[in-house]
């Protein structure tokens, strides 16, 4: 199979007479079993792994579990369990399997995708297998938030059922201490995760370079959705998981007040990205399935769930705006990137790293008012206003190609 480069096209037996290969392991631990599709480190994956499987002198293997679709042609898959809902992928580790699949890899680097794992996967190929592997972590999400001003620590409740939320958030913060490179999605993740640190370990902590490579977006894909005739009464995206943490109430409390007043008609569609949720995911957490079915009896509201990803940006540019969740320790929302590459502006309130990801300021409001301001004053502009910013809004989105994601990658990696 042929392999893209800057220069050309290089093949792998070309590639391997070249010099010494990297062998990268990127180790998927699910967020969203069994949907795939729905999950998010997976989805981010799935778009950086078979794009940096096209590099000469990079070997690309994906570790994950049993059912995990294919990713790409390039990439080996080796499977193992790793643990089915967000207590055991965070705190169980399957040490025996682990120990020969990665005795089997000898991987130059290991590419760590649940932060609170990171510990133990350094003791176990340093100390037990003795490889010289790089441990590279990247922290998709913290479960909680530093307060400004205070700088105290806020949990999220879905992490602190019984009060070990915050053993949970130190945990996760030993990636830092336990990694060669941490990787994260913003300069305000960055900042999050230092001031963490500092508050539950003390200032004179020597931690691993922390730098920011943020989430990538398959634009392919997204050029591959047909695009379709907006029809019916104007319709807005809310594709956000729908735990509370999310602020789905402080949002759809604001969507219910728009709808009283009746000064603009308006749909929302809701796309429920985590689709049919298993009992165990249930058990532990009911709240989505009680948000969905408060949200269902809302008569502005259709919920929708794609299984494809076609389907998905089909719905989403038969859209006229989307609305970023309201979550204080958002580190990046992917979403909300997928709104904007097809050239649909994204509302959010002005918190988080929503100002970083590049919104324009007409999209970033300070209140509840303004809120409601900007979705009625997108409802009302006419087909030739709304666009006017297709343009600069995909363009903003195209930033955050999966291929310049990538390239930078295999920069960051190659240099350890």
């Amino acid at each position: 199979m042929p392999i893209a480069t800057q220069g050309g096209v290089c093949r792998r037996s070309e590639r391997d007479q070249r010099g010494k290969v990297m062998k990268l392991v990127s180790i998927l631990w699910p967020s969203n079993y069994p949907n795939f599709e729905a999950d998010s480190i997976f989805v981010f994956n799935r778009m950086l792994l078979r794009h940096l499987a096209e590099f000469p002198g990079l070997d690309v293997t994906i570790l994950g579990p049993r059912g995990m679709p294919p990713v790409a042609e390039q990439v080996s898959h080796h499977t193992i369990e790793l643990g089915r809902n967000k207590f055991s992928v965070r705190l169980g580790f399957p040490w025996a399997e682990m120990r020969d699949a990665l005795a089997e890899l000898k991987p130059d680097v290991v590419f760590v995708n649940m932060p609170e794992q990171a510990l133990a996967l350094r003791i176990l190929v340093r100390e037990e297998l003795r490889l010289n592997t790089r441990i590279v972590t990247y922290v998709h999400y913290v479960p909680g938030n530093v307060t400004e001003g205070s700088g105290d620590i806020v949990v999220e409740p879905g992490m602190d059922h019984a009060g070990g939320g915050q053993l949970i958030l130190v945990r996760l913060l030993e990636c830092l201490y336990a990694s060669d490179l941490v990787l994260t999605c913003s300069n305000f993740a960055r900042n999050t995760l230092m001031s963490m640190a500092e508050r539950l370990f003390g200032p004179d902590q020597t931690s691993a370079p922390i730098e920011v490579l943020h989430p990538p977006i398959d634009l392919a894909e997204v050029e591959a959705a047909g695009c379709r005739d907006e029809s019916g009464v104007a319709r807005i995206v809310y594709n956000h998981r729908l735990y509370n943490e999310y602020g789905t109430w402080d949002i759809f409390n604001l969507l219910d007040e728009l709808y009283d007043e009746g000064n603009s008609e308006f749909r929302v569609l809701v796309t429920n990205p985590t689709g049919a949720r298993n009992r165990e995911r249930d058990t532990i957490n009911p709240q989505v399935t009680r948000n969905i079915e408060v949200l269902a009896k809302k008569p502005y509201v259709d919920l929708q769930h794609f299984d494809r990803r076609n389907d998905y940006y089909v719905a989403l540019k038969q859209s006229v705006a989307g609305i970023a969740p309201m979550k204080a320790n958002a580190l990046w929302s992917m979403s909300v990137v997928d709104v904007l590459a097809v050239g649909r502006p994204v509302v959010a309130f002005n918190i988080a790293s929503f100002s970083e990801i590049g919104l324009p300021v007409r999209d970033l409001v300070p209140d509840g008012s303004s809120f409601k301001a900007r979705i009625t004053q997108i409802l009302h502009q006419s087909s030739s206003h709304k666009n006017q910013h297709v343009e600069e809004l995909t363009n903003l989105a195209n930033q955050y190609s999966a291929e310049r994601v990538a390239f930078r990658f295999n920069n960051q990696i190659m240099a350890l």
